[in-house]
């Protein structure tokens, strides 16, 4: 992908590979995520999403280093390039019969990470993560999915109407209905609690 633009011209395009290559080769290799927890993980490779579509695995890897030094994890997690060539081995062995375990394990585990949420919130978090349920990879909806949960988790929550009017909630909601309706319930929350000080709404 780091060198699709210049598919179309192949001087250019061996460069960029010649260059990817070079880079990947003084990398220390894909950095282990295992030990921050799942929300970290979902949120790391959030933050690396471009660089991973971009730049090429050399700069995708720097970037999963620097967001796992941020969340303090520092540099103990760069997995040396030899260990990860011996796993890729068999990785690479097991072939569609790895990828089709690793699909179902995403459809199973979808199944139970919105336990615990209300109602509103499960249905909110689903119509947030609609395109991505729509994906060929089940991954794809399962770290949306984790993603939404994440940032649930660290919202302080939905604020409390009980004082606001039947006009005052019908402002709020009006307001706020694109993030209801698509943006999942840590942003509708979010925009609710904007708008009740925006409005003046105890």
């Amino acid at each position: 992908m780091a060198c699709a633009a210049q598919r179309a011209n192949p001087g250019p395009y061996e460069r960029c590979l010649r260059q990817q290559l070079a880079s990947l080769a003084d990398s220390p290799g894909r950095p282990d995520l295992t030990r921050a927890n799942r929300a970290e993980q979902v949120a790391i490779e959030s933050a690396c999403a471009d660089d991973k579509r971009s730049g090429g695995p050399a700069q995708y890897y720097d970037c999963l280093r620097r967001q796992l030094s941020q969340l303090g994890y520092g540099d103990a997690l760069a997995e040396p390039r030899a260990v990860a060539s011996t796993q890729a081995a068999p990785a690479a062995a097991s072939g569609s019969t790895t990828a089709a375990a690793s699909a179902q394990a995403a459809r199973s585990s979808a199944q139970s990470i919105l336990a615990g949420t209300s109602a509103f919130e499960q249905t909110s978090i689903e119509r947030a993560c609609a395109a991505q349920r729509a994906s060929r990879d089940p991954s794809n909806y399962d770290s949306c999915l984790r993603w939404q949960m994440a940032s649930l988790a660290r919202s302080p929550g939905r604020p409390d109407l009980s004082n606001a009017t039947a006009g005052d909630l019908l402002v709020l909601e009006n307001a706020c209905a694109f993030e209801k309706n698509n943006s999942g319930p840590a942003q509708y929350y979010s925009c609710l609690r904007r708008e009740m000080e925006r409005q003046g709404v105890q």
